[in-house]
């Protein structure tokens, strides 16, 4: 009769501890396009909450794991330049809690750079029928309030407009994503050039190229007197990125045809980034068609080599 009585006691306990031990299971795989002034990044995660399940409280697990999720949300949503530090995050409170008739969720974290503590952030909202996006909500509040405080701009430097334009347009949840009429200047990198053989074999022409990509750009020139057109691939996404062009020059509209590669790129001041600049592209030419009256004129009886200088020196904008 003890035993079962025990037994009784022992289950009514696991049930009570059952209870109050309940969870709310979310995901965190949506993505939210953060803008932050600070240029810092989230390295890790770590799960520093307690077991605080009461009655009042609910906690809150995330899928697959607290660390993984948090950290693959900031990786998807803030944007990361190539110079930001790293910083972690204790996750030290994360539930529902019961005010009255309405329910919140809430977090609270603790920011740690170099493995010493710099700033807390907490913050809550009112719990919807859609808790993932409650959470990611609450998961770039606090972000945003480390990045207005004093700590992160004592700590990491600011990031430059251009630069957090591109990367916000990058990460954005739409392909237009909308810019504002500054942003609109500084995203326009086509590049308009003129100078000496610029625009084919030419004394001198105007090409224009149409960047469509980080990486390619096609153009077109035309001048006195020839024409080229061709493709430029480029080895940044800045305007003022080195290129390799391949292309097609035609000198005097049928007198002599080549097939060139080219490397080239643009000097411009370090304050001047983008705008008006030295422009200039050296490599080797292939002849594919010349006239014999023109060969002659130009190599004797000699034939032409198989390749020649290929250049073209100017400005751009």
């Amino acid at each position: 009769m003890k035993i079962r009585f025990y037994l009784l006691i022992s289950a009514l306990i696991w049930a009570s501890v059952s209870w109050s031990q309940d969870t709310v299971s979310v995901n965190l795989s949506s993505k939210l396009s953060v803008a932050i002034q600070n240029a810092f990044f989230v390295e890790k995660i770590v799960d520093k909450r307690g077991g605080y399940a009461t009655a009042d409280i609910t906690p809150v697990d995330v899928v697959p794991s607290l660390e993984d999720a948090f950290v693959d949300f900031y990786n998807r949503s803030i944007p990361r330049l190539n110079d930001a530090k790293g910083i972690t995050l204790f996750i030290s409170h994360l539930g529902i809690v019961n005010q009255g008739t309405s329910r919140v969720i809430s977090l609270r974290v603790d920011f740690i750079y170099e493995n010493q503590f710099v700033f807390e952030a907490k913050t809550d909202e009112k719990l919807s029928s859609d808790p993932e996006s409650d959470l990611a909500t609450l998961a770039v509040k606090v972000i945003e309030q480390f990045d207005k405080s004093e700590e992160a701009a004592m700590l990491f430097q600011a990031r430059q407009p251009d630069e957090e334009l591109r990367k916000v347009r990058e990460t954005s949840n739409t392909s237009d994503y909308e810019l504002s009429a500054g942003a609109e200047e500084i995203e326009d990198r086509n590049v308009s050039a003129i100078g000496y053989q610029i625009g084919g074999l030419t004394l001198i022409g105007f090409d224009y190229e149409f960047r469509v990509s980080d990486v390619f750009g096609p153009h077109i020139g035309a001048g006195l007197s020839g024409y080229t057109f061709g493709l430029k691939i480029h080895t940044g996404d800045q305007k003022d990125s080195p290129f390799f062009n391949l292309s097609f020059k035609d000198g005097g509209f049928g007198l002599v045809n080549t097939v060139a590669m080219e490397y080239g790129g643009r000097i411009t001041g370090s304050r001047n980034k983008g705008g008006f600049g030295f422009h200039y592209q050296v490599g080797l030419g292939y002849i594919t068609n010349i006239d014999p009256d023109f060969q002659e004129q130009l190599f004797g009886d000699q034939d032409p080599p198989p390749v020649l200088l290929s250049l073209g020196l100017g400005v751009s904008w």
